[in-house]
């Protein structure tokens, strides 16, 4: 058996490192605070961030300011050296790597799709790409998230309930990718992958080429049978694929020994591990200056620091923070904190996170949403109740009655001291604001067909709105 090149061991050391990483601290979340999520470790998540933090300077839900450093990251990789981050750094695609390699030692066998299924297969993750993209920059929210596997995979150490209740179809989507990958290399990586197709589209601008000399070649066919992306490096003379990750593995293998597959940057050859080096030396230089320079933030400030500053908000409050971080960041009276969520204290201590409540109380559809509602909630009654006590006592002036001072009620007036929830029915509001249906449908700018007896925080990513937004449009 051929002993495996030195870069290629080299390579296999990088990708163990970093799915280690990505394991290890995905897991870390799960049981202590203070350590990123997945989502804070994946770049994509910065590309569907991109046009909220562009177009309104804010961040979605789930994403921290890593995501847009990752982004950045691969991105200038992606221009010097395609699609490194592919064949080099990705945790899912190492699982996909291991599955494909046990495939082949257990089968004897390695499978190629036929090219009639294979070439408009690998169209799919471009679809996915762009409508993942329309419909999270249309909505404000992850909403792939749920069909996410790599999230799935983050998500594993919670437990079987919490990962099939949030990620199931994103479980099952792993589940199947794996699978496959046993019979058919990198299968999520050719067909299904959005970031790869981001990747592949701005490789294009990149200098970074395999070249391959006839004149030396060959043609024993072991650069085209050993390509996990079933590129056909043999009879191309310079492989401009979309689809080369830049794992070298066409290079290391070549026996001719004479350069007959070179890489070439603007026209200059560069040794495979010069490749290396330069590819690992861009991610972790990029990301540690940005880390170090506090540019690249990899997990949320604590509730009680942000506290200190005029920033703390509602929507600062996440899955994993616990009731009692609530109760004390925002200075609110536990028995009516416990009241608002219809919880019990016993059954419930403070040191609960949120996202263990649903579980915790047998509360089937439970979301950090509710939490977040019943303190703003709360903090809107403190506030109201504050002004009350602190507004002025006018006398009505000689000839004024108090009743003739008063004016028609309007819209405004109708909703004052109303305080829109997720959980709530269109119905419900209109019943509260003594409107109709249709006429809260129409002030909300809501289609005349969504229905009035769910509640809105079911139908958000439906029809593409915000709790925070339609409470603004009742203002």
């Amino acid at each position: 058996m051929k002993k495996p090149h030195s870069v290629q061991i080299f390579r296999l050391f990088s990708l163990g490192f970093f799915l280690a990483l990505v394991t290890i601290l995905t897991v870390l979340h799960q049981k202590l605070p203070g350590f990123p999520s997945v989502d804070a470790l994946c770049p994509f998540g910065g590309l569907e961030g991109l046009y909220k933090l562009v177009a309104e300077n804010a961040i979605l839900q789930k994403i921290q300011p890593s995501s847009f450093v990752l982004l950045g990251a691969t991105i200038i990789l992606a221009l010097v050296a395609g699609r490194f981050f592919c064949g080099w750094i990705c945790a899912l695609g190492v699982l996909q790597g291991i599955f494909g390699w046990l495939g082949k030692k257990l089968l004897k066998k390695r499978f190629i799709m036929p090219k009639v299924i294979d070439r408009p297969l690998r169209w799919l993750k471009y679809i996915a790409l762009f409508g993942i993209l329309y419909f999270t920059w249309k909505a404000g929210t992850l909403i792939i998230r749920p069909y996410d596997p790599f999230a799935a995979y983050g998500h594993l150490a919670a437990g079987f309930s919490e990962l099939w209740e949030e990620f199931a179809i994103g479980l099952i989507i792993l589940i199947v990718s794996l699978g496959l990958s046993f019979f058919y290399e990198r299968f999520f990586c050719k067909y299904l992958c959005p970031l790869g197709a981001f990747l592949a589209l701005v490789s294009r601008l990149s200098p970074f080429r395999i070249r391959r000399d006839n004149q030396t070649c060959i043609h024993c066919s072991l650069c085209t049978k050993t390509c996990p992306m079933n590129i056909d490096v043999e009879h191309t003379a310079n492989i401009t694929s979309l689809e080369c990750i830049n794992c070298q593995e066409c290079v290391t293998i070549c026996p001719t020994k004479k350069s007959t597959l070179s890489n070439t940057w603007w026209r200059k050859k560069l040794s495979p591990f010069t490749i290396a080096l330069i590819g690992l030396g861009i991610s972790i230089t990029l990301v540690s200056v940005a880390a170090l320079t506090g540019q690249a933030r990899f997990s949320d400030i604590p509730l009680s620091e942000k506290a200190k500053t005029a920033s703390l908000s509602p929507d600062d409050i996440k899955g994993s923070t616990t009731l009692g971080e609530v109760l004390e960041s925002f200075h609110l009276e536990k028995q009516d904190f416990y009241q608002a969520l219809q919880l019990s204290e016993t059954k419930i201590p403070l040191e609960t996170r949120i996202k263990d409540i649903g579980t915790l109380a047998g509360i089937t559809n439970w979301e950090t949403e509710t939490v977040r509602e019943v303190v703003r909630n709360l903090l809107s009654k403190a506030t109201n109740s504050q002004q009350i006590e602190t507004l002025p006592q006018k006398q009505p002036s000689s000839g004024q009655t108090p009743s003739s001072s008063s004016k028609t009620e309007g819209p405004s007036s109708q909703t004052e001291g109303f305080f829109l929830e997720g959980t709530m029915t269109i119905q419900e509001i209109a019943n509260s604001l003594k409107l109709s249906p249709e006429e809260v449908i129409k002030r909300l700018g809501l289609p005349k067909d969504i229905p009035i007896d769910k509640p809105l925080r079911d139908m958000k990513d439906t029809y593409g709105y915000t709790i925070p937004g339609l409470r603004e449009k009742l203002r």
